[in-house]
């Protein structure tokens, strides 16, 4: 190996690489076009309709699946409504009781069966 380099010894290589003829005679004139073009104002592209309202549909959607659920899972109407209608069949079924207590068989058929002709 050489220790001592000298400078004749760059550019004597042959690396195979090549600059194609008359590459850097109008290397200016490409290069600024090169640049204007890239600086050019780009126009912004169109957004549609459905672009712009998407999100706030999306958010409208997610809102009103929320409110639905809450309002399923928690309803106090519906439960003070339930509670009612358990009241008032205890009450009906408390009601029957004492009513069939006091009955004979023959009355407690006659009650439930009115319109027979049984004589």
């Amino acid at each position: 190996m050489k220790d001592n380099i000298d400078i004749k010894d760059f550019g004597t290589h042959d690396t195979g690489m090549k600059v194609p003829e008359g590459y850097f005679e109008d290397f200016n004139k490409r290069m600024e076009a090169l640049i204007d073009e890239q600086e050019a104002p780009v126009s912004a592209p169109k957004i549609s309709m459905w672009a712009r309202v998407k999100p706030w549909m999306y958010m409208a959607a997610t809102f009103t699946a929320f409110v639905l659920m809450f309002r399923v899972m928690i309803n106090p109407t519906a439960t003070e409504d339930r509670n009612a209608q358990l009241a008032a069949a205890e009450e009906q079924t408390a009601y029957e009781d004492v009513l069939y207590a006091s009955l004979s068989d023959y009355d407690l058929y006659e009650y439930l069966y009115p319109d027979s002709d049984h004589k």
